[in-house]
């Protein structure tokens, strides 16, 4: 018990730094950013009801500029950010493995008017693993220990059913990141752009190699996120390509 709440002392100072730091650093944004902080921790499930991306607060920004009527859009991982691109017009194909969630995604975006494409792809069984090879298998794993064992192939390879060049944003928000991130890298068109969400995480490592500049050039967005006591700041990452 004295542990956890040493635990629990040392991170809330280590988060108290951080919010002071990005007060200074960040001035106009930091007192909304600290009130959706409040209001998305403290009540998490309004997120979906809302629209609010599960991505750092300076990202949601630089994204929803960005994204309009008639951009396409594929994420991996459906839920707030899949009714926020709904909101904005924006085209969707949204893929995501778990059915429960799925099925709430779906009755939320009921209540709305969009064009979404809502796919269920679970993990891979068993054999999948056991036929691939090791060298490919870092592609399709997952970092969620529930998943040890399994793979997620179709659900990485979803997007390989639309043609290069189809959307202009790909959210990487999911299972299987590095492999998301490497589909997504080829599958861009110039000019489209690949958000990674936690790129700080090591994890994750491996993803940033597809995305080598000069062809891509990367935007890091740290800051605080919604839904989060702890860490409240992490890293999210767009990649855009250069157009030639």
């Amino acid at each position: 018990m004295r542990m956890r709440l040493v635990e629990a002392a040392r991170r809330a100072a280590a988060v108290r730094r951080m919010w002071a730091r990005y007060r200074r650093e960040s001035p106009q944004a930091a007192p909304r950013d600290f009130r959706d902080w409040i209001l998305t921790t403290m009540a998490p499930d309004t997120m979906l009801r809302d629209g609010r991306p599960w991505i750092t607060f300076p990202a949601a920004r630089w994204l929803a500029a960005r994204v309009h009527a008639g951009t396409s859009v594929f994420e991996w991982g459906s839920g707030a950010s899949t009714v926020f691109f709904s909101r904005r017009g924006a085209r969707v194909v949204s893929i995501e493995h778990e059915t429960a969630w799925h099925e709430r995604v779906a009755e939320r975006l009921r209540a709305e008017s969009g064009d979404v494409r809502l796919r269920l792809v679970p993990p891979d069984d068993g054999d999948a693993a056991r036929r691939m090879s090791a060298a490919e298998r870092p592609l399709y794993q997952s970092t969620d220990a529930r998943y040890e064992g399994r793979l997620f192939v179709r659900y990485v390879e979803a997007v390989l059913d639309y043609p290069v060049g189809s959307f202009d944003v790909f959210l990487v928000d999911g299972r299987s990141r590095v492999g998301c991130a490497v589909m997504a890298a080829r599958q861009a068109g110039p000019g489209a752009c690949v958000i990674l969400d936690n790129a700080e995480r090591p994890a994750y490592a491996a993803a940033l190699a597809a995305f080598a500049p000069p062809e891509w050039e990367a935007l890091q967005f740290d800051g605080p996120g919604p839904r989060s006591l702890w860490p409240a700041f992490w890293r999210t990452t767009a990649f855009v390509r250069r157009i030639r």
